[in-house]
């Protein structure tokens, strides 16, 4: 019966260590596979950061475009003379253009 115990007790043993070294042969594979989708993450997070402060940058513009066609016109001078009030200036005229 001592046999028998000893028998046993080294073939469970074996199984343990070839089940541990399975366990941890899949758990290396999905740690690489984890640190690459990490990876990927990473990266895209970090294009997506790029295009949030590119798209800040184009409302900016736009803001301002939009501000200076929506602005009243500063008093205007050609050739150094002060348009009257029904005269309008090449920028005035530019505004026309654009509003219509």
């Amino acid at each position: 019966m001592g046999s028998f115990r000893d028998s046993l007790l080294m073939k469970v043993s074996s199984l343990t260590e070839k089940l541990e070294e399975r366990i941890f042969s899949i758990y290396d594979h999905h740690n690489q596979l984890i640190q690459e989708k990490l990876h990927e993450f990473s990266e895209t997070t970090e294009r997506i950061r790029r295009m949030e402060t590119e798209l800040q940058q184009v409302c900016h513009t736009m803001e301002m475009a939009f501000n200076d066609l929506c602005s009243p016109p500063e008093p205007s001078f050609v050739d150094g003379e002060r348009l009257k009030a029904g005269d309008s200036s090449p920028k005035d005229q530019c505004v026309d253009v654009v509003g219509t």
